[in-house]
């Protein structure tokens, strides 16, 4: 197994630096591709002060939304399996993705998934966040990229849970209380998240990835 880290930034100069640190202290993780998505602050000056070599940059002079980010970092991904990470969390270790990435070399279950601090008590309830951006799986649940490459808000996330249900992969979650996702009020609106879940996929299809994840916890 090879373990790809991609960790898309956007004005995020304050948290990239730690972030970045982390995924390239964890020992499982064999190449770390950060790009930054166009950001307008020090973002790219913050990276490019990090050298290390599993260390793979990429900048993007104009800004293009995470799902377009992604995939450009994915396309030179040379794993066999995909680490999720996003870039402005804050209290987050390199121990926290050795912990996910551990299950998946044992053969134990296919997908990890991560919850944080602030995640809606719904999800802490359910033991697990169906809307979350960091996991680790298999590379190949993206081989259709047309399949994803569409779409706003939570699009990214509900099209892998729709892939996860069809092909009924083992699914583990992780709670991290010491982990902290800042809120993106500078970035969106309060009502803007919401909007984006109902946009990104049906109530219904929402529900049955939800009970499915929540059945193997």
């Amino acid at each position: 197994m090879f373990f790809s880290c991609i960790i898309p930034a956007y004005n995020e100069w304050a948290r990239i630096g730690p972030m970045l640190r982390s995924a390239l202290a964890c020992p499982e993780v064999d190449e770390v591709i950060v790009i930054d998505d166009g950001s307008t602050d020090n973002t790219w000056d913050e990276i490019s002060h990090v050298s290390h070599p599993k260390l793979r940059p990429i900048h993007l002079v104009k800004n293009a939304w995470k799902l377009h980010a992604f995939f450009t970092a994915l396309e030179q991904a040379r794993g066999t399996h995909i680490v999720m990470l996003d870039a402005d969390y804050t209290g987050f270790r390199s121990e926290y993705l050795s912990e996910m990435i551990h299950p998946i070399q044992a053969g134990e279950v296919d997908v990890t998934m991560m919850m944080w601090k602030n995640s809606l008590p719904i999800c802490k309830l359910l033991k697990h966040d169906i809307f979350s951006g960091t996991r680790v799986l298999p590379k190949d649940i993206f081989d259709d990229t047309e399949y994803y490459c569409s779409g706003v808000g939570f699009w990214l996330e509900i099209k892998m849970n729709e892939v996860i249900y069809q092909r009924k992969l083992r699914v583990r979650s992780f709670y991290f209380p010491e982990v902290y996702n800042p809120q993106k009020s500078w970035k969106q609106s309060f009502w803007t998240q919401p909007i984006q879940i109902l946009r990104s996929g049906s109530l219904s299809q929402i529900i049955r990835h939800s009970w499915f994840i929540y059945k193997q916890q």
